[in-house]
Order: structure tokens, then sequence, then C-alpha cells
């Protein structure tokens, strides 16, 4: 299966130079929908953005502009690329599908690369903002494309292609007693192998295998995380005791209940070799709501 991200700052070296078609040396400058006169450009390894429309960094009405006093961003938190399908777009969920489309274009414009949406975002867990659509591709058609490093890939992974970890819990109806050690589980598959394409524009494939290694459970009533090997298991009178995962409410009340994925593993582009990588932690997906409620006794003739 062919099919197709954000932690840290964004500093980037000649990999997502690259990945956003931008040239080092020419510092050409990326232009947008929604800023369409701001001017982003590398220094010392950093994507310093200045000027900008109405609404982008320094401008009238924007962060650090004359009617928005404040500090300017200096760069963007994150920055992303997917070829221009109709089917993509910014993370998460992003399925980097490759189409005709983006496959030709740049080459009927007499261009090299393959077609790319430039995405950036200007914050953790904020908005992506369309910035640039091009060719993308090294401007020495004899340069092979940079490596991909483990972070690259821990990011894809964690921001569109491993499943989102969603809670299972029994009973089924989501309703438990006080004091009773309730079942809960990850409902999700716990490994995962495919091919991907490389969200920078070269065309490469990626073999990506991970594995769930850790469970992060957020029980939503205060108490301390738990961290679990294991995902757990629905009840069946065949599965072993040390098998479920179990939690105790100590107060009435409706709960949701989380749970975060570890992942490790390894990928492989053709010719660069085999890398290891993780853990790489998937924080999105479906919670579970618990209602616990308090036993009462009741007394009869």
């Amino acid at each position: 299966m062919v099919g197709g991200r954000r932690r840290g700052v964004a500093r980037f070296a000649g990999t997502l130079v690259l990945a956003l078609g931008v040239v080092l040396l020419g510092l050409p400058a990326l232009t947008g929908t929604a800023h369409a006169e701001s001017r982003c450009k590398i220094v010392g390894g950093d994507w310093i953005c200045t000027g900008g429309g109405p609404g982008g960094p320094g401008g009238p009405h924007g962060p650090g502009g004359p009617g928005n006093p404040g500090p300017a961003p200096k760069q963007p938190y994150d920055t992303y690329a997917t070829p221009a399908c109709m089917v993509n777009g910014p993370p998460p969920g992003d399925p980097n599908a490759m189409c005709m489309n983006a496959a030709q274009a740049c080459k009927t414009r007499g261009e090299k690369g393959i077609m790319m949406r430039y995405y950036v975002q200007w914050k953790q867990n904020g908005p992506w903002e369309l910035v640039r659509t091009g060719c993308s591709g090294a401007t020495d058609p004899n340069q092979p494309p940079p490596p991909v490093t483990p972070q690259q890939v821990e990011r894809w992974l964690v921001n569109g292609w491993l499943p989102g970890a969603n809670v299972g819990v029994s009973p089924g109806n989501g309703h438990t007693l006080l004091n009773f050690p309730t079942i809960f589980y990850a409902n999700q598959a716990v490994d995962y192998d495919a091919d991907r394409y490389v969200p920078d524009g070269s065309g490469r494939t990626i073999h990506v295998h991970a594995d769930a290694t850790g469970f992060m459970w957020r029980w939503g009533d205060g108490s301390a995380l738990t961290h679990t090997d294991k995902p757990g298991k629905r009840y069946a009178d065949s599965v072993p005791e040390d098998e479920y995962v179990t939690h105790r409410f100590e107060t009435p009340g409706r709960y949701l209940v989380h749970v975060d994925v570890q992942w490790t593993g390894w990928f492989e582009v053709p010719g660069e070799g085999r890398q290891n990588f993780g853990p790489a932690t998937v924080t999105r997906g479906r919670s579970a709501p618990v209602t616990v409620l308090e036993k009462q006794d009741v007394l009869s003739r």
C-alpha cells in the first residue's frame, strides 16, 4: 500500500529546505493565500518571517503590527508538504497520496519535481495555513535527495500515519460501580507495517514497521497516570486475569478515559538502509465515557 509530522521548534537543515521547495542560496519568498505579502527565509537554520498581509506577522492587524503591538513570531512552529492532490491536506489525517495531476503538472509547465502544497503552523496545535503551491525538487538534478531522519518519520507517524488511540470499556454501556475493577483496553491494532510516500516531493517511498510498546492511561478522575506494556482486552471467560487493564473509581460521577500509545520500530528508504525510531507517542483518538454509580442496598420483604 502506498499512500501518505510535529514536535520541537522549526529548525531546518537541508532536508526541510528542499521539502519546502526553497533554495538556500536563493532564499525565495513564500507567498500564500492568507499572508500574500509575507516573507519567510532561512537565516542561520531558522525560519525568519517578516512583513505580511493584514493578518500576517508584522502586518497592520497581525501580531507585532501597528494595530496589535507585541513581539512578532520569528519562525513557524512547524511546516508540512504534501502532493497537490484533491484528497490531500494538512495534518492530522493527511493521506499524503500521489495522483496523476501532482505527478504530471510540473512536467507540463516545463519544470522538474512534483506539484506540492506547503503549509505552515504558526503555533503548537494552531491551524495550518497554505502558504505556497509549487514544484518541488533539488535545483541540481544530479544531486540526490537528502536522507530521511528518524525525527521526521516519528512526526509523520504521530500526525497521521498511525491509528488513533481509541479506548474501549467493559461493560460496553460504560456504566460501572464505585470501587469496582472496571476493564479498559486500547481498541486498535498494535502493529503497523506499510509503504508510504516521503512527503517532501521527491517521489520516494518509505517502508515503516512499528509496534505499540507502551500505553499511558489517563483516568479522568485526578488519579495518577497508569503505564502498561499491554493494550488490555475486553472481558471474555477465556482471557487470563493478568491480560486485563483495570481501574477503580473512588468517587461517583462521569469521567473520560484516554490512552496515549507509544510506538517503536524501524523504517527503510531504498538505498539508505534501515534505521530505528521511537518511542513516538500518539495522543489523538477517542476517549471512553464512564459513568460511576454508587451501589445501593434495597431491603424488601
